[in-house]
């Protein structure tokens, strides 16, 4: 099984829901691929950030096998922009995948 946009957005999708379940239900965060995760209007503090990077990588790697270096760009301060909203995160996962 070859990584595509929609299996990409699945696996975060798959880690936002385990985000949730640690959250209040009037806490929960949206599957939208714009809603923003981190930064200054982000909805995760970098605790939950981690814990939801930790887990897309865990996914990809459950799922088909591939290591991805998803964190590395977290604690990067240029890199925290890649991981702003699910969708820079999905084409991170795209372009980690297919290096």
């Amino acid at each position: 099984m070859s990584m595509d946009r929609k299996i990409a957005t699945d696996l975060v999708f798959q880690a936002l829901d385990a985000v949730n379940e640690l959250r209040a239900p009037t806490s929960q965060i949206p599957k939208k691929l714009d809603v923003e995760l981190f930064g200054q209007d982000g909805v995760l503090d970098s605790l939950a950030m981690t814990t939801l990077v930790l887990s897309i990588e865990r996914n990809v790697e459950n799922q088909f096998g591939v290591q991805v270096d998803l964190l590395g760009n977290l604690v990067a301060a240029e890199g925290s922009a890649n991981l702003g909203t699910p969708a820079a995160i999905v084409d991170l996962i795209l372009d980690r995948v297919a290096s």
